[in-house]
C-alpha cells in the first residue's frame, strides 16, 4: 500500500513547514519504496509541477531535481508527496509513478482501482500508463469536458470506482482529498497549515499529535481547501474495499492461495517472546490488532502486497487478486 501526505498554506500560515512535511515524507516512505514524487502548485506562476524518480523518498530528496524544485518552495502554497508500493506497472518506468498530470489537474492515490481497464473501455480514454490510478484523473478531466464544476466531476468520477482510494488532488491552486475506503488523516489547523497523512498525523512529530485538530476522513467524503474555506462534499462510495463483485464462487478458496512464502514453525514459536503488552499492529481494513501468533504470516502478506492485513482479510484480498487474474483471461 502506498503512502500520501502534503500541505495546504492558507492565508493564516505561520513559521516553516519544510522540515515537517519532509520528515513525514521519509516517515511513510515505509508504505512503500518502489518510487516516490512531489507534486506542488506555484502560487506566483499559477502553475503546476511535479518531480518523481523511480527509487524511496530518501532518494527523491538527495536527487537534482528535487533540489532544483525547492529553490522555489517559497512560491509552493500547497504540495503532496507519494510513496509507491508498485502494484500495476513497473516503477523503473516513471510513466507508471505518481504524480500524475494532466492539463490544469495533478493527482496521487493511495489504494486500488479494480475496474481501471473497464472504465478506460467504457470511455474511450487515452490510456498512456500502467498504473490503475491514472484512471482517476482521466476520468475528471472527462467530466470537466462535460462542463461539470472540479467538485461535480470528481464525485461522477469516484463513484464510478470499484475499489478503494485516498486521493489528492491540486487544480487551480486548490486542493482536494477524497477518501473511499482509504486511510487518510488531516489536521486542519497547523500553526494555519492545513496537512495530510495516510497515516496518524504522529508522521509529522509529536506535537501535531496534541493538537485539536487532527481527525480521521470518514469514507464517502471530499475536501476542497483554499485560502480561506474548508469545505466538505459527500459522495456514494463503494461499500466494499473489495468492490463491486461476486464473491460466491471463491467462498471456498482455502487459505493456501495465499501467495507468499510460508512461515516455518521454529520462526512462529520464536514470536511468542512477544510481551503480551505489547501494542500490536492493526489491519489496515477491520482496525483490529492483529494477534501475536499470525503476526509473521501478516507481515509477509504486507511485504508481498503492501498492506498489513488480518488472515479473515488477507483471504479476501486474494480472492479478490485471483478473480481479478481469471477474469483477465477470458
Amino acid at each position: 500500500m502506498c503512502g500520501i501526505c502534503g500541505f495546504y498554506k492558507t492565508k493564516k500560515a505561520h513559521g516553516d513547514i519544510w522540515g515537517l512535511i519532509t520528515n513525514a515524507f521519509i516517515n511513510i516512505q515505509s508504505r512503500g519504496q518502489d518510487a516516490s514524487g512531489m507534486g506542488y502548485y506555484n502560487g506566483v506562476k499559477n502553475v503546476n509541477g511535479f518531480v518523481k524518480i523511480g527509487d524511496n523518498a530518501e532518494s527523491l530528496i538527495k536527487n537534482q531535481s528535487f533540489t532544483d524544485v525547492m529553490k522555489n518552495k517559497k512560491n509552493m502554497t500547497t504540495a503532496v508527496f507519494h510513496t509507491r508500493h508498485a502494484t500495476h506497472g513497473k516503477a523503473t518506468e516513471n510513466v507508471n509513478n505518481h504524480p500524475f498530470m494532466l492539463r490544469d489537474l495533478l493527482w496521487i492515490h493511495n489504494g486500488i482501482i479494480w475496474n481501471y481497464k473497464e472504465l478506460a473501455e467504457k470511455y474511450a480514454l487515452p490510456y498512456s500508463s500502467e498504473c490503475d490510478s491514472y484512471i482517476i484523473g482521466l476520468l475528471i478531466d472527462y467530466y470537466l469536458g462535460k462542463k461539470l464544476s472540479i467538485v461535480d466531476a470528481i464525485t461522477k468520477a469516484v463513484e464510478e470506482l470499484d475499489g478503494y482510494f485516498a486521493i489528492a488532488l491540486l487544480y487551480n491552486g486548490k486542493l482536494y482529498l477524497v477518501n473511499g475506503n482509504g486511510d487518510l488523516y488531516i489536521n486542519n489547523d497547523y500553526n494555519g497549515y492545513f496537512i495530510f497523512a495516510s497515516e496518524k498525523t504522529n508522521v509529522f512529530g509529536n506535537d501535531v499529535i496534541l493538537s485539536q485538530h487532527e481527525k480521521i476522513v470518514d469514507s464517502g467524503t471530499i475536501i476542497t481547501v483554499s485560502n480561506n474555506t474548508i469545505v466538505y462534499d459527500k459522495f456514494k462510495a463503494t461499500k466494499s474495499f473489495y468492490g463491486n463483485w461476486n464473491s460466491t464462487a471463491w467462498d471456498k478458496t482455502d487459505y493456501d492461495y495465499l501467495s507468499y512464502a510460508p512461515i516455518n514453525s521454529k520462526a512462529k514459536k520464536d514470536v511468542d517472546i512477544i510481551p503480551d503488552n505489547m501494542l500490536m499492529p492493526e489491519c489496515e481494513i477491520c482496525y483490529k490488532s492483529i494477534p501475536t501468533n499470525d503476526l509473521l504470516d501478516a507481515i509477509a502478506f504486507e511485504e508481498k502486497h503492501g498492506t498489513l492485513l488480518c488472515k479473515k482479510h488477507r483471504v479476501k484480498f486474494i480472492k479478490r487478486l485471483k478473480y481479478e487474474n481469471i477474469k483477465g483471461r477470458k
